[in-house]
């Protein structure tokens, strides 16, 4: 791991770690745009990547909680995007509407969703998670979530200092003059790094 600074700018590849006390806000841009690491988490930046070539964007977004908690705020998204986020003994998929989705998931998977739906995969169990739910891996099983859990989805309003870069979907360039092909894929990097505020 390396010290994250401020206005960083990070690939799809990378793994952050948090310590205890500090937390980092990351841009996603047309992936996202907001999520926030909270102390003692790590996260892994598995996939961002996007179409723009129709009407909509169609974006990939592929998160991968390790360990710790991640709060997010998914703007409306296309019927054909995927926004998930890898928990270790499952997956939460963020559906959004209107306005967007606001999140909070924590391992081991208490999961709360306002102003949206999620699906979870627990333990190879699908539950449904609406707008003021909680999935509690205690029950485990959806309940309407508390007025603390609804407070800790909330994301700051400002625009976040680091940038995890997204990048367009691969293109290919075929040669008329040699046949072959030069390709330009997502970047990935598997040097993260440790933010302590």
């Amino acid at each position: 791991f390396t010290a994250l600074t401020t206005g960083a700018r990070l690939d799809a590849g990378t793994v952050i770690r948090t310590a205890a006390g500090s937390e980092v806000s990351l841009f996603l841009a047309q992936n996202g745009p907001v999520v926030v690491v909270r102390a003692d988490t790590l996260l892994g930046l598995d996939r961002l990547s996007y179409d723009k070539t129709g009407a909509e964007t169609v974006i990939d977004t592929r998160l991968d909680l390790k360990s710790g908690r991640v709060s997010g705020h998914v703007r409306k998204l296309a019927a054909a995007s995927k926004y998930e986020v890898k928990i270790p003994n499952g997956v939460v998929g963020i559906k959004t509407t209107g306005a967007g989705t606001d999140y909070d998931i924590e391992v081991p998977g208490r999961t709360t969703v306002v102003n949206g739906t999620a699906t979870m995969v627990y333990n190879n169990v699908n539950y449904s998670i609406n707008s003021g739910q909680t999935f509690d891996p205690t029950i485990p099983g959806v309940r309407p979530a508390t007025p603390p859990e609804i407070d800790g989805t909330k994301v700051p309003p400002v625009k976040p200092t680091v940038v995890a870069e997204v990048k367009p979907p691969e293109e290919f360039f075929v040669s008329p003059l040699v046949g072959g092909g030069a390709g330009r894929s997502e970047g990935g990097s598997n040097n993260g790094p440790d933010h302590g505020e």
